[in-house]
């Protein structure tokens, strides 16, 4: 639980804003391209099929308006034919506006599972995503899948010595620990900007936060009955992937990010453990867990409070500086309002903060993917890697304004709009 300020005592205003990062535009544009399958021109055309095989299959019925079981057999046949074209249609539809499945890629290997992991032979100077099953019994978590995306020249015997920064990262919910390399594209996101030298070489890990139970919304809490997400994934994931990877195992190179629901997660964590992560990034975040959250915690007001950074930030003690990157679509407007209160909040106490509106999006995975570049390199940039590693400074082809620290606290709430349930 973070160590909270006696009650009374009013935080000494602080000017934290940071910088928000940029991307160089070739880098942008390569970035902001939409995936095939998220094309409107997809849906339009499934939607076109399914209008046409309906007309095709009511001219046959005129011309043919037989009976017995041969007849009625097509007309079922061709009904199934059309009911499944127009489902098809709808999910294109809602994917294009979404963007869970960016290309044919990811939608294979959201079907095949591992085979996102070990697609062929992994070239050894090439970027790897392996996977492993990992559980904590005594905390009620059942198997889950864990991802580790590997950079490249990991495997290379002449940097057997390096030791890589991680940046943990959490899907939204309903979703999977492969959802960031599927939905959002971690690994070509990172091997480009590792390829620019935007960012040092890092390790990205996505775990599983449903506790193994499917489709459990966990919210990333210690839940009163079980199972305890909190503690799996801030104690038992950074121990394994620490034992069994090259990371270095300091505070000052470990992030925690997520999107959504993760995004809470993210901030809830980061917040909750300032002696695990020193970088926090929440993508499209939640001020508090909810109704499903709090149910978890069995509606304890203390257990409450302690969940909710919207409450307890204002009077939040920190016994370590953090940075902190909120980014909210420009589309949603109580999250955009959550986000400002937030990001307005963690300045007031002293901490290093900066906010970013994700311009024509809205809450969906694509917002989420537009933002990772931002994540990556605002957690590069704070991390403390010694003098082997500097970031290339960057701020765009026009005017040096990206370069200095965003105003963006101007609308800010005067109270907390909890999410709904």
């Amino acid at each position: 639980m973070p160590p909270l300020a006696p009650a009374g005592v009013t935080p000494k205003p602080q000017t934290s804003w940071l910088p928000v990062p940029t991307l160089p535009d070739d880098v942008r544009r390569r970035l902001a391209g939409g995936g095939s399958l998220e094309s409107r021109w997809v849906w339009i055309g499934l939607a076109a099929a399914t209008v046409l095989c309906a007309a095709a299959l009511l001219w046959w019925g005129q011309r043919h308006p037989r009976h017995g079981w041969h007849a009625a057999r097509r007309r079922i046949g061709g009904g199934l034919l059309v009911a499944a074209l127009g489902v098809t249609s709808g999910a294109a539809a809602v994917n294009s506006y979404v963007g869970y499945f960016p290309s044919v890629s990811s939608l294979y290997a959201y079907v095949n599972g591992d085979g996102i992991a070990a697609p062929g032979v992994t070239p050894v100077l090439g970027s790897r995503i392996l996977t492993a099953s990992i559980e904590a019994p005594r905390l009620g978590v059942r198997p889950g899948k864990l991802y580790v995306y590997l950079p490249p020249r990991y495997a290379d015997p002449r940097e057997r010595d390096r030791r890589y920064p991680v940046v943990y990262l959490l899907p939204g919910y309903p979703g999977r620990s492969a959802d960031w390399f599927t939905a959002g594209e971690a690994r070509s996101t990172m091997d480009l900007l590792i390829r620019r030298g935007l960012v040092p070489p890092m390790i990205l890990v996505s775990a599983d936060e449903s506790a193994g139970r499917g489709l459990y919304d966990s919210e990333c809490l210690d839940a009163v009955d079980g199972p305890d997400v909190d503690r799996f994934l801030t104690g038992t994931v950074v121990s394994y992937v620490d034992s069994h990877f090259r990371t270095v195992r300091d505070r000052r190179a470990r992030a925690v990010g997520g999107m959504s629901s993760g995004g809470f997660c993210a901030l809830n964590l980061g917040l909750r453990h300032t002696g695990e992560y020193s970088v926090i990034g929440g993508l499209e975040p939640f001020g508090d867990p909810g109704r499903t959250g709090y149910a978890h915690l069995a509606w304890r007001r203390s257990l409450m409070v302690a969940n909710t950074p919207a409450e307890y930030i204002p009077t939040m003690r920190f016994g370590h500086r953090m940075a902190v990157l909120l980014d909210a679509p420009q589309d949603d407007g109580s999250g955009l309002d959550a986000a400002r209160y937030l990001a307005a909040e963690l300045v007031r106490r002293g901490q290093q903060v900066a906010l970013r509106v994700e311009p024509d999006q809205s809450h969906t995975w694509r917002a989420a993917r537009a933002a990772l570049p931002y994540l990556l390199i605002f957690a590069a940039t704070h991390f403390v890697l010694g003098p082997q590693w500097e970031p290339r400074p960057h701020c765009g082809s026009g005017a040096a304004a990206g370069c200095s620290p965003v105003r963006t606290g101007t609308r800010t709430p005067t109270r907390h709009r909890p999410r709904s349930a």
